[in-house]
């Protein structure tokens, strides 16, 4: 009888730490799942704070009516703005001539614009900044890329790839490699180097030219610009964002034979806070239309002003 008591107890004990055994399982494999799904819960936030890093906070930026002070002047000028305003001119004088700076303060409101037709039998498609401004109903723009000039005429046919609302419109050359400058769907500045106009597109390209040369990428100036071919003062064009998404287009007056350094133009840049930034078609093909006027003083490659501005294929508009 004390043996089958014995046997008995053990066969209680035995049963009962098996069932702990099952519970104690069952609530770590809940535990561990809940675990992973609060980790996976995180890497998609984390994730998708990263994604919008260089997007603006439309809230704040559409309620803010006060003035805004730092200890940075530069971050003032861009951040102090009217209620509801889509971009604000901020004018300044770079080696000695003038200069201006649009602010955009939403990047999904800068688009591409293009010319009226592209190869035309008597380069008749290539429009002035200020009629494709007019035409499209931006607010402001500006030019965009290159084109090829013969040095007596300008023709209405781009170099490189043109790309628009996540399509290609031009390519004179069948899978060739460039530099394009343009924005994603997502509204960040990209710019690719080495990729052909489908390449740029499958990378998230909504619009896009090609143009350049890098001058800053992710914060840093790029290795070379410094270099002998780019000391010259010159009419400057340039595209930049910044981190919290806000577009700027920086236009120096002077022409083919004066205007800005490069040096001169990375300086304020950096000062405005841009962390990427490229160069767009500069010297007499640097325009800039805001509120329907061309503010740049446009000159050809004789010093002769350009009253309405020169003939070019696409360009930037910034759109209500």
């Amino acid at each position: 009888m004390n043996l089958f008591k014995k046997m008995l107890f053990g066969f209680v004990i035995i049963a009962f730490l098996f069932l702990e055994f099952i519970y104690y399982s069952e609530n770590e494999v809940s535990k561990n799942i809940s675990n992973a799904l609060v980790l996976n819960r995180l890497v998609a936030n984390a994730k998708n704070e990263a994604s919008h890093i260089t997007k603006i906070d439309e809230n704040y930026f559409m309620q803010t009516t006060k003035t805004i002070k730092t200890d940075n002047q530069y971050e003032n000028d861009i951040l102090n703005r009217d209620n509801n305003e889509i971009y604000k001119l901020i004018e300044l004088k770079i080696d000695k001539v003038d200069a201006f700076l649009l602010v955009v303060y939403d990047p999904s409101k800068v688009k591409m614009m293009a010319c009226k037709a592209f190869k035309t039998k008597n380069n008749t498609g290539k429009e002035r900044v200020l009629s494709m401004v007019k035409r499209y109903g931006a607010l402001a723009g500006v030019n965009g890329g290159g084109f090829f000039d013969d040095g007596k005429e300008a023709k209405d046919t781009p170099i490189g790839y043109v790309i628009k609302d996540g399509k290609i419109i031009w390519d004179y050359k069948y899978k060739r490699k460039g530099l394009i400058i343009g924005f994603s769907n997502d509204n960040k500045l990209m710019m690719l180097e080495h990729v052909t106009g489908k390449e740029a597109i499958e990378a998230g390209m909504r619009d896009g030219l090609e143009f350049g040369p890098i001058i800053i990428k992710d914060g840093e100036i790029t290795k070379g610009i410094r270099d002998e071919r780019f000391k010259d003062k010159a009419s400057r064009l340039i595209i930049a964002q910044r981190e919290d998404g806000i577009v700027l287009f920086l236009a120096t007056n002077g022409g083919t034979v004066g205007g800005a350094k490069i040096e001169s133009i990375i300086d304020v840049l950096l000062n405005y806070g841009a962390i990427n930034a490229a160069n767009l078609d500069g010297g007499a093909s640097t325009q800039m239309v805001v509120n329907g006027e061309l503010i740049t003083s446009v000159k050809n490659a004789y010093g002769r002003p350009v009253k309405e501005g020169r003939m070019v294929v696409d360009g930037w508009g910034i759109f209500p």
